[in-house]
Order: structure tokens, then sequence, then C-alpha cells
């Protein structure tokens, strides 16, 4: 059984443009949200799509991947079966 959660983590950033030292925002928090199917100790990975044709595995699309280094805190929302 697998949950719909709510992920809360610190994500990487770029900015291309020219930037003091003073205008650096620092950290840039993201959540996202699906269907967990990994959570071990290298990373997290939510779909956002399940795919469940007759006769056929269970199929994940528009999976976002997140190594634990980035601090990803999990909230179970509700079961999904």
């Amino acid at each position: 059984m697998s949950w719909i959660v709510e992920v809360d983590w610190i994500d990487a950033s770029c900015d291309a443009s020219e930037t003091r030292e003073y205008e650096m925002t620092g950290v840039v928090r993201a959540r996202t949200y699906g269907v967990l199917i990994r959570a071990d100790d290298k990373q997290v990975s939510v779909a956002g799509e399940v795919l469940d044709a007759e006769n056929a595995p269970l199929t994940y699309r528009s999976v976002t991947h997140i190594p634990r280094g980035m601090q990803p805190r999990i909230r179970k929302l509700r079961k999904f079966e």
C-alpha cells in the first residue's frame, strides 16, 4: 500500500544574472505532492501519475527524485490504493 504525500525539501537554485553577495536569498524550499514510491536512506521518490492498465505492471510517470542530502520531510496525507 502506498501513500499520497507532501514532501517539503531544500531545492537547488541557479541565478544566471549577476548577483551581489547581499542580494543572495539563501535556501529555497520546495514542496512536492504525489504518490510515495520510494523512501530509503539514499532518496525519496514521488510520482505525479500512476498508470494502472489491465494485465500490465503498475507504471509511474512524472517522478521527482529527492536525494536525502536535500533534507526531505515526508507528511502522509492519505492512503493510496
